[in-house]
């Protein structure tokens, strides 16, 4: 049991009963509740049993704790409560944030997809089929897959993500993307923001300019704008986005060349390379 014995002055069998009235004066010890055996609470606190004892007997004393034969102690059920405080707000402390979150907007995008009463058809974008989802497929392939895993499979996996893993989306993407890559250059994510944030600390400092589409998602402009990058907008047209208009000193800049958010348009491969001294980072 965590008692605070400092708090109160005086002897210790004393601290140790004003440590016990007070948890069941706020309630963290219920009525009825057992309490530890005074040996086994003695050897808690690493105080003497004689201690335990004398507290315990104050309690029982006023009321608080019930002693019955051959058993525990525990709290009486009904316990008179101290006055109620003034109903007056508590005070917040203050938190000294980095400059890192004070940068972040308050409050903070929740990406929350619960249910709205008295809609017909939900338009929130991110949101997939998951009705769709083969469950029943998905868990007799995972429990098999389980069963033949060596016990090394459950440990930690490089920071990086699992290799068997990067080295078939790496097939994949040359498949169906015609992305050439190989294992050693994917990293397996939580999703596109952790994408973004990663991409944003080791790609930008304070200060620099980081290019995003306009329209853009919401969600690519947050992690950059948080890391303190100078945020230039680019307009999208029929090609998407607008390479021509791109400032000289970006450090980054983020466009999505196929089926571009929110407008949908495609960035033909003839689309002339991002001027001398910026570097395009695409998603």
């Amino acid at each position: 049991m965590l008692l605070k014995l400092r708090t109160a002055d005086g002897p210790l069998y004393r601290r140790v009963y004003h440590a016990l009235k007070a948890e069941i004066g706020a309630g963290r010890l219920a009525a009825n509740a057992r309490l530890p055996s005074t040996r086994a609470l003695a050897a808690d606190l690493g105080v003497s049993r004689n201690t335990v004892v004398l507290a315990y007997e104050q309690l029982a004393a006023e009321g608080y704790v019930v002693n019955h034969d051959r058993a525990a102690a525990a709290v009486a059920g009904v316990v008179a409560r101290p006055p109620a405080a003034p109903d007056v707000p508590p005070r917040k402390p203050a938190v000294r944030l980095s400059a890192y979150a004070q940068r972040l907007p308050r409050p903070v995008p929740s990406g929350s997809y619960a249910k709205r009463s008295g809609v017909r058809w939900d338009f929130r974008y991110g949101k997939p089929a998951v009705d769709l989802f083969p469950r029943e497929v998905w868990r007799r392939l995972l429990a098999a897959r389980a069963r033949r895993n060596s016990i090394d499979t459950f440990g930690y996996a490089p920071p990086e993500g699992y290799e068997p893993l990067r080295a078939a989306l790496a097939d994949y993407l040359r498949r169906t993307r015609g992305v050439v890559c190989d294992a050693e250059q994917i990293m397996i994510v939580n999703g596109s923001q952790q994408a973004f944030e990663l991409a944003a600390r080791v790609l930008l400092d304070p200060g620099d300019t980081a290019v995003i589409e306009e329209p853009f998602y919401p969600g690519a402009r947050l992690p950059f704008a948080a890391a303190g990058a100078c945020i230039a907008s680019v307009p999208v047209d029929a090609q998407g986005l607008d390479v021509e208009r791109l400032p000289l000193r970006a450090r980054l800049a983020y466009v999505t060349p196929c089926h571009q958010f929110p407008t949908g348009v495609i960035m033909p491969a003839e689309q002339p390379p991002a001027p001398h001294g910026s570097s395009r980072t695409t998603t």
